[in-house]
């Protein structure tokens, strides 16, 4: 089974249902959404593509991308999912390393994409969605100018279907290779805890460049449900669900609190009975925060997921959250709640020291994952690939303890990666960026508590001796070069950084963490 044989299925099985629904209220059955996207496979073929050449796409969330992406997957073309949110010399690197022959763009994002076009290696045409956009090609004209008919391709679950750019330790992003059985396993697993069905329908607004977004809106169709299309925006989400009777979606303790603070404001009454399920994902929510989201909405089955780009990952099901919130719950039931669960299907999971040796339960070492939902590797990165991935297991560069019965605590990212907002920053990225300005001596990044972002990215740098430099300098020379996530909230300057003890003259990141929160 490969990704295009869900829209084939679903075109045959349930082809006069809603297969997808936008915040503007377009809707396509199953049988239209196949039939498109058999004329825009039909259409990237004839421009010159193959099985196996890659076809990236810049665009916010709606229905052409999830277009893309079977039409991809139908015709062996690996689909390289970019961030729009990065900046134009960001997009460059990502396109000359994968060296996609087409790149899709969003009419709002093609001024980006203009400016780097003469650094492109590899790009042939540029399609673009949407009016106005002065591409080459055009998205529309290219699907109605082809037939319907079922492209001619042979594909395998091994062959590579997405890309997908994560930056690692090392600040350098890495094509992160998946293939058709990787991203089937995760569908399957997040499916089954869902308990999805055709009759449902599934609001997913995380960004679908990024594989929590990519693999959430994709789930639901794995059953026939409707795929709900939407950039998220608490207005957006409280009108969908309400015109759309959605029955599930996916929430993080801050995009809560941003949909409660819009009812609140806006004073009027919904409707959100027909939601039966909320997934949790992108933060971690504990499980006073969990009871309320639940509470609020009035929902009794969610669950918790982790994991990563590299796939792979744990759920903490419906069962259990059943139980710890239950009023007669035990105190060992209450606590697995801030667990994320034990291994998803199609997933192996254990904890391990730095010699590789498992670890009993309770003792906290490095999170290693096997299975099917672990990914290929990263492209044109042997070296990467070699050290992340050990034989059949992947190390995410987590560190966690597992309990007696298998579950899985998280205790701390390694490198203190800071995720805010949803979106991964490494401390490599942004360093890289300031330790370039001339009047910067050392920096660290470094994440702190957020009540909207869950982190905030924070920065603590010294200065060269004769150099001045100010809060709003350093962060308007960060908007040069990185995306707007990426950016400081908060620049300290210091005269010197807390270290490791023992001579290795590393930073001490806990220490600032602890200096710089707002408890101190």
């Amino acid at each position: 089974m490969v990704i295009g044989d869900i829209l084939v299925h679903n075109a045959n099985s349930y082809g006069k249902r809603i297969a997808l629904v936008d915040e503007q209220g377009t809707k396509l059955t199953w049988q239209e959404l196949n039939q498109r996207v058999n004329s825009l496979a039909n259409g990237l073929v004839a421009l010159g593509l193959a099985k196996g050449s890659r076809i990236a796409i810049i665009s916010e969330n709606c229905p052409q991308y999830l277009e893309v992406l079977f039409a991809a997957a139908k015709t062996g073309l690996v689909a390289v999912t970019l961030n729009y949110r990065l900046t134009g010399t960001q997009l460059a690197f990502m396109l000359n390393d994968s060296t996609p022959e087409i790149v899709i763009v969003q009419s709002k994002f093609v001024e980006a994409i203009n400016a780097v076009r003469a650094e492109l290696k590899s790009v042939r045409h540029i399609i673009g969605i949407g009016s106005d956009h002065g591409c080459d090609v055009d998205y529309e004209t290219l699907v109605k100018s082809r037939q319907s008919s079922e492209p001619e391709a042979t594909i395998a679950e091994s062959d590579p279907y997405s890309l997908m750019y994560t930056s690692g330790s090392t600040g350098v992003p890495r094509g992160v290779a998946r293939s058709h059985k990787n991203a089937l396993s995760v569908l399957l697993a997040q499916s089954l805890a869902a308990g999805y069905t055709y009759r449902d329908v599934a609001l997913i607004g995380v960004p679908y460049f990024a594989w929590g977004g990519h693999h959430c809106i994709l789930t639901p169709a794995l059953s026939g449900a409707t795929m709900g299309v939407h950039v998220f925006s608490a207005q957006s989400w409280v009108q969908m669900v309400e015109r759309e009777k959605v029955t599930a979606t996916f929430l993080t303790p801050t995009r809560f609190q941003m949909i409660r603070d819009y009812l609140e404001q806006t004073q009027r009454e919904y409707d959100f009975s027909s939601l039966r399920v909320i997934g949790i994902g992108g933060q971690a929510a504990t499980g006073e925060e969990l009871a309320e989201m639940l509470g609020f909405f009035r929902v009794s089955w969610s669950f918790k997921e982790y994991g990563g780009t590299e796939g792979g990952g744990t759920i903490l099901g419906p069962e259990d959250v059943a139980r710890a919130l239950s009023p007669d719950a035990t105190a060992q039931e209450k606590a697995r709640l801030s667990s994320v669960g034990k291994a998803m299907l199609g997933c192996r999971l254990k904890v391990v020291d730095e010699n590789g040796r498992d670890l009993k339960a309770g003792e906290i070492g490095d999170i290693l994952l096997g299975g099917d939902a672990v990914v290929i590797g990263y492209w044109n990165r042997p070296e990467a690939t070699q050290e992340a991935f050990t034989g059949e297991w992947f190390r995410p560069g987590d560190v966690g303890r597992l309990d007696e019965d298998g579950y899985l605590y998280f205790v701390e990212r390694k490198g203190y990666m800071v995720k805010t907002g949803g979106f991964n920053v490494f401390p490599a990225e942004v360093e890289n960026v300031i330790s370039q300005h001339p009047a910067v001596a050392e920096v660290a990044m470094f994440g702190i508590p957020h009540e909207k972002w869950g982190q905030a990215i924070t920065v603590a740098v010294i200065l060269k001796k004769g150099h001045a430099a100010d809060e709003d300098e350093m962060k308007g020379y960060c908007r040069q070069y990185l995306a707007g996530f990426q950016v400081p909230k908060k620049v300290y300057f210091v005269d010197e950084l807390p270290r490791h003890s023992g001579g290795t003259g590393r930073v001490f990141v806990p220490e600032l963490i602890r200096m710089f929160s707002p408890a101190n």
